[in-house]
């Protein structure tokens, strides 16, 4: 892949050309221009896929090359260097389809970044066969070797043991120093907030994913690093030697890529530093670290230190205060409610004491408030959790603030919801009443009734005799009795399997019941 870059500035050129790894991002040639009229002729006889061009040059400006692409149908990525952030350079460049431009002076990541975009565009037009070249395959298997070997000492499939693992290093030809100390460094991505509207997804994670090695370990390969998931985060592991990193230098690269990710993809990279580790200690140190990313990521800021992220596991409530949150509930405040929980997670994050096993305990504590306020008006609690939203909402809660919010709004409606509804009295007992159609002639009693409009047995009881003036008992034979009595007429079944036809377990009490409703036995009611 070659590469022009065209600016009057020799200086600009130079810190262009010598501050990337062209080699590694696969550029195999920088071609140089000092002047616009020179670089259309560079772009018939070179034909570069990628052109870096400044704005603003004598004779022939940059604006003037772009017009030149565009009329001629030269098919490349075009990207303007200028010292004026320019809305009039910015509706120009996109109106000649020019990828971008770099505002001067820039950094090295800023131009990476923006290089990688580029790349992914040539690679997509590029053909199958150029992609497929000895090296890259020979690249790539090495890549995958690695990676693999990394997720064999991370599951255990390889002993943690220096001798053992250099054994099957030797025969898998990977070079991988077990003597040489390593740190752990995670980049993550919550895939349940992700915006890749602008690149389709496997090009949004191939310019993270690189950005990521670049940044943090200086490199492009693939084969000290491992992608997984820890929901609902997507993670890039870096394994990072002694000699290539001091540990605050990869906390300084992480905060770069945190940066450049933000600005450059509109998206929010988290990054955690392990300790300074042996080889040996890969695998239970993951597991360790793979928990308090888990638990951390959402919650702190974008950075971590692995030795400062504190255990918590000793608190004993979230400390919200119930009173208020009841207050708020029984007086149908719920932007107060909101309010209040909001306030008190963005508090808590700002002391730093904010972290899955305190959003753990406050989503405990308010599901116990739930309940007890449910609990006020004769409702089961697990009405709340009956629903598939109510479920994922539930699920989600602790995730962060934002799901915490979300999760309280549909909460407090369901609430409301619900009382609203035992409150007509009416609609309730009906429901009832057809949970009670349906399966009469089933082992049925006050409790499964209750259960299905999510009452308590004694509070319903006491509804649906206000309402129908029967107990359910009374309601629930006479719907067995009136079924016997069809039976009886239309049938020539025996008594005893009439009996348990429509749901009594045994003749003698069916008959008793059967006189109690009808005046007289079934026997003798079969007779009239």
């Amino acid at each position: 892949m070659r590469v022009l870059i065209v600016d009057d500035d020799p200086n600009t050129i130079e810190l262009i050309k010598n501050t990337m790894n062209w080699d590694k991002m696969g550029v195999t040639e920088i071609l140089c221009s000092y002047n616009g009229i020179h670089a259309k002729q560079m772009l018939q006889s070179k034909e570069p896929e990628i052109v870096l061009c400044d704005i603003e040059m004598p004779l022939c400006n940059g604006m003037e090359v772009l017009k030149y692409i565009y009329e001629n149908n030269i098919v490349l990525e075009f990207i303007f260097l200028t010292c004026h952030d320019s809305f009039e350079y910015a509706k120009k460049a996109i109106e000649f389809n020019a990828m971008g431009y770099l505002t001067k002076p820039f950094k090295p990541e800023e131009v990476t970044a923006v290089i990688m975009k580029a790349i992914v565009k040539v690679n997509n037009r590029t053909s199958h066969n150029e992609l497929v070249q000895k090296e890259y395959i020979w690249k790539k298997n090495q890549d995958i070797m690695g990676n693999s070997l990394l997720w064999a000492i991370f599951q255990k499939t390889v002993p943690n043991d220096k001798e053992k693992m250099k054994n099957v290093i030797n025969i898998r030809n990977i070079n991988f120093d077990v003597n040489e100390k390593v740190y752990l460094v995670y980049a993550g991505i919550n895939t349940r907030k992700l915006n890749t509207k602008e690149y389709s997804e496997a090009d949004f994670f191939y310019i993270l994913r690189h950005l990521t090695l670049e940044l943090i370990n200086n490199q492009f390969d693939y084969k000290n690093a491992v992608e997984y998931t820890l929901e609902p985060y997507d993670v890039l592991l870096l394994v990072v030697r002694e000699s290539e990193a001091t540990k605050d230098l990869l906390m300084e690269r992480c905060e770069k890529l945190v940066s450049v990710s933000k600005s450059y993809m509109d998206t929010n990279v988290v990054c955690m530093v392990g300790d300074l580790i042996g080889c040996e200690e890969l695998a239970d140190t993951k597991k360790e670290m793979d928990v308090r990313f888990q638990q951390e990521a959402s919650y702190s800021r974008k950075v971590l230190n692995y030795s400062d992220i504190s255990n918590n596991t000793e608190l004993e409530s979230g400390g919200i205060n119930y009173e208020r949150i009841l207050k708020s509930l029984r007086n149908k405040e719920k932007v107060s409610l909101v309010n209040y929980i909001r306030d008190f997670c963005e508090d808590s994050m700002k002391a730093g004491t904010l972290n899955s096993y305190k959003m753990n305990l406050i989503h405990h504590d308010l599901l116990q408030i739930f309940y007890g306020y449910l609990q006020e008006h004769n409702i089961q609690a697990d009405k709340l959790l009956h629903d598939r939203i109510a479920i994922q909402m539930n699920m989600a809660a602790e995730y962060s603030i934002f799901d915490m919010i979300k999760y309280i709004n549909y909460m407090f409606d369901r609430i409301s919801d619900i009382i609203n509804e035992v409150q007509q009295t009416s609609t309730i007992v009906a429901k009832a009443q057809k949970y009670i159609q349906q399966h009469f002639t089933e082992d049925i009693d006050r409790n499964d009734v209750a259960n299905s409009v999510f009452l308590t047995p004694n509070y319903l009881s006491k509804l649906f005799n206000k309402e129908t003036g029967l107990t359910i008992r009374d309601y629930i034979n006479q719907l067995r009795i009136d079924e016997a009595k069809k039976f009886l007429h239309a049938t020539s079944k025996a008594i005893s399997t009439i009996a348990m036809d429509v749901g009594f377990e045994n003749v003698s009490y069916f008959s008793t019941v059967f006189k109690k409703y009808s005046g007289c036995n079934p026997d003798a009611w079969r007779k009239i």
